[in-house]
């Protein structure tokens, strides 16, 4: 009940959308509107296992938020897998209660960050780990950060090209924005809770740009900073925060005269260690969705020098 699985055959071998690896042909496997469109059809879950003429597959899926977050998705991936190899085996996932954290969500939530927009392009870059690595040296002497990770450095960067590039593209005049960093909060318990813990276990803390000043990578970063060491894992800010401003009649998201962008990072999500039977997976991607401005950064497991975005 609540889980829909499909199988589709895609008539080109799986080389064909390797030829073009920066760009987000994975569409085929992992159809735009398709899987957030049923879960509001009141499915729990959707999968599309995709076989391509050359033998190759390709496996998508959606999780809904009623039962957790995208750590939480994962581990339904790993242990699909586990389960996929030996019917048998042990799994360690459990579910975090409302006593430890809060868990409803209002549906309301993710309508205030939809996008109103018809049409939805992905992209895929690819960074190179000694850039970033240089990259971190420079703003850790700039903006006196100690050891910023490449997280930071990376999503400074991507919010500051989003905020020139819309100048550059016709604005004539400088517009406020804001960066909602997710952030997850297993390893902030005391004693930490264990990646396999399933929920909406998360929260997550916005940087704001009120001046063109404001507009580089350290002082991004060191905002950052700032806003990862206010979360408290005993606070479930992007739920509590969110569900009160929209019961009061706001939506923090779409606030009047601010652009508003989005960051999650999936580095230590064991996306690259699913494996049903074949191996692990060549590539790992997000399927293009109905949300504008969204940046996921995923570590490139084949190609390790590489940090994706």
């Amino acid at each position: 009940m609540g889980v829909e699985l499909s199988h589709v055959h895609v008539h080109c071998p799986m080389s064909q959308i390797f030829r073009q690896p920066y760009t987000n042909d994975e569409h085929v496997v992992f159809p735009i509107e398709q899987p957030y469109a049923h879960m509001n059809e009141g499915n729990l879950a959707t999968a599309q296992v995709s076989h391509f003429d050359c033998g190759g597959i390709a496996i998508g899926g959606c999780l809904s938020h009623k039962i957790g977050d995208g750590c939480t998705t994962s581990n339904f991936f790993k242990n699909w897998g586990i389960l996929t190899r030996d019917i048998n085996a042990t799994l360690s996932l459990h579910f975090v209660g409302d006593s430890i954290y809060p868990q409803s969500i209002d549906p309301s939530v993710v309508s205030t960050i939809k996008s109103e927009e018809s049409t939805y392009l992905g992209k895929r870059f690819m960074f190179p780990v000694d850039k970033l690595n240089a990259l971190k040296v420079k703003i850790a002497h700039e903006s006196k950060v100690q050891d910023p990770t490449h997280i930071e450095v990376v999503s400074a960067l991507l919010y500051k090209c989003a905020l020139v590039t819309r100048r550059v593209n016709g604005s004539n005049s400088f517009k406020p924005s804001s960066l909602y960093q997710l952030a997850n909060m297993r390893e902030r318990f005391n004693p930490p809770l264990s990646h396999d813990a399933c929920g909406n276990i998360s929260s997550g803390y916005f940087v704001e740009i009120n001046n063109e000043r404001e507009v580089n990578c350290s002082t991004l970063v060191g905002e950052m900073r700032k806003g990862k060491s206010n979360l408290h894992a005993k606070k479930n800010v992007i739920i509590l925060e969110v569900v009160e401003s929209i019961e009061k009649g706001k939506t923090p998201f779409h606030r009047n005269g601010i652009d508003n962008y989005f960051c999650c990072s999936l580095i230590d999500f064991p996306l690259y260690k699913v494996d049903f039977g074949w191996g692990r997976p060549i590539r790992v991607s997000m399927g293009t969705g109905p949300f504008n401005n969204w940046f996921y950064l995923l570590g490139n497991f084949s190609k390790c020098q590489y940090f994706d975005i």
